[in-house]
């Protein structure tokens, strides 16, 4: 298990395009030969795996907010999402359907065109994990890493510095009260500090 600094977006991003490719090949899974199916079997094994000692699945990806956690959860089970719909939830809602949208694109033009893009983005990627001894090291190399490219706006680092400077224990106290923070900032509109 790892808890992701930097790159949540991305790799929820990487999620919601698998579990798209998923469900596009599985509806039209008859128009499949042996070895697209084989690909739609991998892409499974990828978003999740059944863990018999613990009688559970075990997900490859999980959010830190609870909505977005079950939302994301509901998609890779391929169960029905019966909670509230926040904005986050409609955003990744959104980017599913965007994403499928596209590969029915792909499929439009023949199943050898949809499982080329979905061969080439399950191979094709690099993912760079970089591993820290602790969480302030992590938070180090997060700002510098960010300080380096395209720059990080005044929430992002407001939110380093608050857990950089914290104490393991208040972290989940931290994270509660920053999302209710961004919350009162979101309704006032207040919530773009890249300016």
């Amino acid at each position: 298990h790892y808890e992701v600094i930097d790159g949540q977006q991305r790799l929820t991003t990487v999620v919601l395009t698998m579990c798209a490719i998923r469900d596009v090949m599985k509806a039209n899974q008859q128009l499949l030969d042996d070895t697209q199916k084989k690909y739609l079997n991998a892409i499974s094994e990828w978003l999740f795996n059944f863990d018999m000692t613990a009688g559970k699945t075990q997900l490859r990806l999980e959010l830190q907010h609870e909505e977005s956690k079950t939302f994301l959860s509901t998609l890779i089970e391929e169960k029905s999402y019966k909670g509230d719909v926040s904005g986050s939830i409609t955003k990744m809602r959104g980017a599913y359907e965007r994403i499928k949208k596209e590969l029915d694109g792909y499929l439009a033009k023949g199943v050898p065109t949809l499982t080329e893009f979905a061969v080439y983005f399950l191979t094709k990627i690099d993912l760079v994990v970089i591993e820290s001894e602790n969480l302030s090291g992590a938070l180090k190399i997060f700002e510098t890493i960010n300080q380096r490219g395209a720059g990080l706006n005044a929430m992002d680092l407001v939110k380093n510095l608050l857990f950089s400077q914290a104490s393991t224990e208040d972290f989940s106290k931290i994270k509660g009260k920053w999302k209710e923070l961004t919350a009162h900032l979101k309704t006032a509109r207040e919530d773009d500090m890249s300016h």
